[in-house]
């Protein structure tokens, strides 16, 4: 499949298979849209943002875990763990700004459009399994962050954040 095929059918999927997420809504503004297609919603209870990058050919799932955390050693080592010992798919990472001293913590999966066809319906459930365990993952995890941590949920406004920085 390629990126054109896939931005037909990567909402459709979302929409009609997915049982655990909101309709997708693509993000505005407009003419990034038309270079990088991309759709937000809510997987599980996280915000979640597919993108699709035409020049690579990379579908890239990002969850927003927690939002405004301590931009620190500690809340990078303790996401370091859970990527090593707790994530079976997808990648977690800390972003921030140290003049802030702020940050979030995301997840994320990239999936090559070449691995996916209509033709064999088996890569799209396993795209649809690979999407539905990143919301289970962060639906679990995203809770206790915030927590200890003391961050807060990514909310439907930030899906152009989220967009920009996975």
């Amino acid at each position: 499949m390629d990126s054109a095929e896939l931005t037909r059918v990567f909402p459709g999927l979302i929409d009609n298979y997915l049982d655990d997420a909101t309709a997708p809504q693509q993000i505005q503004p407009d003419p990034i849209h038309d270079v990088h297609p991309t759709w937000s919603f809510i997987n599980g209870s996280v915000l979640t943002v597919g993108a699709i990058f035409p020049d690579t050919g990379q579908l890239r799932v990002t969850l927003g875990l927690a939002f405004e955390v301590p931009y620190t050693a500690e809340v990078s080592h303790h996401v370091n763990r859970l990527n090593n010992k707790e994530l079976l798919f997808g990648r977690m990472f800390l972003i921030g700004n140290d003049e802030s001293g702020l940050g979030c913590i995301l997840m994320q999966e990239i999936v090559l459009a070449d691995s996916l066809s209509e033709e064999h319906p088996a890569s799209l459930r396993n795209l649809l399994r690979i999407v539905a365990a990143l919301g289970g993952q962060a639906s679990r995890l995203a809770p206790s962050l915030q927590e200890q941590f003391g961050g807060q949920p990514f909310t439907e406004e930030q899906a152009f954040f989220l967009q920009m920085n996975g």
